[in-house]
C-alpha cells in the first residue's frame, strides 16, 4: 500500500455492519441477535466489540426493527422481498452508509 493510499484510508469514515436479518431455520426461527448469550442479546455482545473500530455502525434485519433500533443503531431492511440472504443485506447497508 502506498503512503498517499495509506493516508486515504486513515482519513475515510468506516461505517460497521451487523447482519441480523436471517430467518434462523436452523434454530427453529428464532432472531439469532435477540438470543441471549451471558445473559445479554447476542446483537449487544457483537455491539460492544464493534463500535471501538467504527465510526458508525448499520444493523440489517427484517423483523423486530424497534428492538434492533434500541441498540442506538441506524437498522436497515433488505431491498428485495422475503429474506434474500445476507447479500441483500449487505446491498441495503451500502445504500445507506456514508
Amino acid at each position: 500500500m502506498s503512503v498517499r493510499a495509506s493516508a486515504d484510508l486513515a482519513d475515510a469514515a468506516i461505517t460497521g455492519l451487523v447482519l441480523a436479518g436471517g430467518e434462523g431455520r436452523r434454530m427453529g426461527g428464532a432472531d439469532k441477535g435477540l438470543q441471549l448469550f451471558d445473559g445479554r442479546p447476542l446483537v449487544q455482545c457483537v455491539l460492544e466489540r464493534l463500535r471501538p473500530q467504527v465510526d458508525a455502525v448499520l444493523i440489517s434485519a427484517n423483523r423486530n426493527l424497534e428492538r434492533y433500533a434500541g441498540f442506538g443503531c441506524a437498522v436497515v431492511q433488505d431491498a428485495l422481498p422475503g429474506f434474500a440472504g445476507p447479500l441483500a443485506g449487505l446491498q441495503a447497508a451500502m445504500a445507506q452508509a456514508d
